[in-house]
């Protein structure tokens, strides 16, 4: 049965089988130094009960007229989610978008219109009554804009904008998201501009002088391209540089932090040297641990470096390769967002996906548990929670989660056409469609156990089905 554009759909599919093909079940991976490892646990023991199911629920699949493309993580506030979306639109330039929680309430706020900010990209922020992002282009020199939507009822969603980038030479352009450290300065990055013309740098807005400054101009030499928020912890404003996106560049990303003032700039490390990881692309988070951690991309046109996962000592500065997805084929490959960490410890993320590594793998959500902290002594856990399957269920997963301590809330850059019960006639020549948005319950913090014991790996990569149900029971199903 045909379903309109605001139809709340469940996808439902078994643990056991997100890996049909491979090697199952892999309801937890261990992703250590070693051959990759299996718990010896049922999926139903891995997901804390009786119901060994993933629910995930499509809360909205974006079509042109209201935008589509959704690059910006969801935001949660006040019971309602917010977003933007890349292109679409009235004008074509983007729009802003907002969701109840319960995925009701949908309502475009804001439609872009050139020159007026064109192409939201980067996460946005709450300061005060006001919600702000970043966009691409747009301006009066088309490198981009840092503008703010008002959020208090007699605001009426008002539009502003408070600093057009690109303006003088040296500026900084293509920013991108702002993030706040307290209702008076936004502190953000740029992958453009600055000393070196092309390199990017840090900056930021004081809310209340409305005053832009460059906070740090990066060039080849330091590392360039940074890339998501900036992180504030322990006195200093941590970020990533993303490099090239080739490795054959000779760039390979890194990490650097810089003071509040503009102080103090440091490069605290540079991916390559014979190691894995290359190219973060988004932002660090503050673990359990008090850790710093975050996700490589890896080489952009490689299927050989399909990403990583790291963490940083913020007292040694040493890093730390926690998870290498060469070593697990089945748990995706090019992890483009950070991690969000939730109150138990946890940490979820998504990986973008690659068609070019051994089959089409449109991208996963996964779940991580840290190393020591009881369940898996020394050894990092991985946790597949869904797999996209390229086409009504979305491809390309962007950027962070969000969650309002039920529910997780991320986004899909393409895919989420709604081909009714029958399914698509085929996979080839169809369209990618807009994106959707989507969430997940987070059900209680299971105990895996810890008892590896290496008798059971996956060893060989077969066929991938994504998310395409195994059985008819597993169809997607209207709620």
């Amino acid at each position: 049965m045909p379903l309109s554009l605001h139809s709340l759909r469940r996808v439902r599919v078994c643990l056991s089988v997100l890996t049909a093909g491979l090697c199952l079940p892999c309801p937890w991976i261990a992703a250590s130094d070693a051959a990759v490892r299996v718990a010896e646990v049922s999926a139903s023991e891995a997901v804390g009960g009786e119901d060994a199911h993933a629910d995930v629920e499509i809360l909205h699949r974006f079509n042109e007229p209201e935008g589509h493309q959704p690059f910006t993580s969801p935001l949660h506030h006040r019971g309602w989610i917010y977003g933007a979306t890349h292109r679409g639109g009235e004008h074509g330039g983007g729009t802003v978008y907002r969701i109840g929680w319960d995925g009701t309430g949908w309502e475009v706020v804001h439609h872009f219109e050139p020159p007026r900010g064109q192409e939201p990209f980067g996460d946005m922020v709450v300061a005060g009554e006001r919600l702000y992002g970043t966009t691409k282009f747009g301006g009066r020199h088309r490198n981009g804009t840092l503008y703010s939507l008002g959020l208090a009822s007699e605001d009426g969603f008002a539009f502003a904008i408070h600093h057009e980038f690109g303006d003088v030479s040296g500026n900084l352009w293509g920013p991108n998201g702002p993030v706040t450290v307290d209702d008076r300065r936004l502190y953000g990055t740029a992958f453009h501009g600055g000393k070196a013309r092309w390199s990017g740098g840090a900056w930021s807005y004081d809310l209340e002088t409305e005053t832009f400054a460059i906070l740090a101009s990066l060039n080849p030499a330091t590392g360039q391209h940074p890339t998501g928020r900036l992180l504030w912890f322990d006195g200093w404003l941590w970020g990533t540089m993303s490099g090239y996106g080739r490795t054959e560049q000779g760039d390979y990303g890194g990490v650097f932090r810089v003071r509040r003032d503009g102080s103090d700039f440091e490069v605290v490390h540079r991916f390559g040297n014979g190691g894995p990881g290359a190219h973060p692309y988004d932002s660090l988070s503050l673990g359990p641990d008090g850790r710093l951690w975050g996700t490589t991309f890896g080489d952009f046109k490689s299927a050989d470096d399909p990403g990583t996962v790291f963490r940083l000592d913020p007292a040694t500065l040493e890093v730390e390769t926690i998870v290498d997805f060469a070593k697990l084929p089945h748990a995706g490959a090019k992890p483009n967002g950070g991690i969000l960490f939730i109150g138990d410890g946890r940490g979820f993320f998504v990986t973008h996906g690659s068609d070019t590594r051994g089959g089409e793998t449109p991208g996963t959500l996964l779940e991580l548990v840290p190393p020591g902290d009881g369940e898996g002594g020394a050894v990092a856990r991985l946790r597949v929670l869904w797999t996209f399957d390229g086409l009504e269920t979305g491809i390309t997963p962007m950027r962070s989660l969000t969650t309002d301590g039920s529910f997780l809330y991320g986004v899909a850059a393409f895919g989420g056409i709604d081909y009714g019960d029958d399914g698509p006639p085929d996979r080839s020549g169809l369209p990618r469609s807009g994106g959707l948005l989507y969430r997940l319950k987070v059900a209680p913090r299971a105990n895996a156990g810890s008892g590896f014991d290496g008798s059971n790996h996956c060893s060989h990569v077969g066929e991938r089905n994504g998310g395409t149900p195994s059985s008819s029971s597993d169809k997607l199903i209207e709620r």
